[in-house]
């Protein structure tokens, strides 16, 4: 489980001993949060581990005029309204 901010938390996989994956809960307020795991849900740590993870405010598009759209193995396009 990791915990972000000491409020939010998300569960995780632990790939190995310095990798771990998780989906990041959502937060009320866009900004910097310090990030801390547990192997219990209980003891959370943040003595190994100086990470942070940075919401951002959302953002709209308005509107798009797409001609051409060049794709590449590096290019990824996802438009959702």
């Amino acid at each position: 489980m990791i915990e972000i901010g000491g409020y939010y938390h998300s569960p995780a996989t632990f790939v190995n001993s310095t990798y771990i994956t998780f989906i990041a809960p959502a937060v009320i307020e866009a900004i910097e949060y310090r990030v801390a795991v547990s192997n219990n849900n209980l003891d959370y740590s943040l003595a190994n581990l100086n990470v942070s993870f940075t919401y951002h405010d959302d953002f709209g598009i308005d509107s798009i005029n797409l001609d051409t759209i060049q794709l590449t193995q590096k290019d990824n396009v996802n438009i959702t309204f």
